[in-house]
């Protein structure tokens, strides 16, 4: 399942199996995407509620509800896997300022990624691209293949729409 990690730039996905809760925290700063917090802790669940552990203090408490088989949890604020492929299906534009101007266009269809950038170089840019990529996500990133290797990040805002970051 994936969340928004605590702030605009950060995405959390979290894991149960073995009786442990795995949470990877990944940040984008604009010089890339960076692990954070990568913890394996305790959990427990009840009838309505699985309820997170770290230490004695600070716990996460997530409503969930079964549906034929499937467990849904949070409200809308965690996304499966699905949901996330779904959600960065379309084209994604992103500019930073990190050292001179760069622009990264990506399309993202299916499976397949056609991506382009451009640096700013005496007020002019120069592409780079586009290359025909497939990608992976591993984690919170998404990892293109196949022409440019580049890494963006899975996204959760705080309305809990699904977006990509570079």
């Amino acid at each position: 399942f994936y969340c928004n990690g605590g702030s605009e730039n950060s995405t959390y996905m979290i894991t149960f199996q073995d009786g442990k809760a795995d949470l990877l925290q990944q940040y984008s700063d604009g010089n890339g995407v960076h692990d954070g917090v990568t913890d394996s802790v305790s959990y427990k669940t009840d009838e309505e509620n699985i309820t997170i552990s770290w230490g004695e203090i600070d716990e996460m408490v997530i409503p969930y509800t079964l549906d034929d088989g499937n467990i849904k949890i949070g409200n809308g604020d965690f996304k499966t896997l699905a949901e996330v492929e779904k959600g960065i299906q379309g084209i994604w534009k992103y500019r930073s300022y990190s050292f001179g101007t760069h622009e990264h266009n990506l399309k993202v269809t299916d499976g397949k990624a056609v991506y382009q950038k451009a640096v700013d170089s005496d007020y002019s840019f120069f592409w780079y691209g586009p290359y025909n990529c497939t990608y992976t996500i591993e984690g919170c990133k998404i990892v293109l293949a196949g022409g440019d290797t580049e890494t963006f990040m899975v996204k959760i805002n705080d309305k809990n729409k699904v977006s990509i970051m570079h």
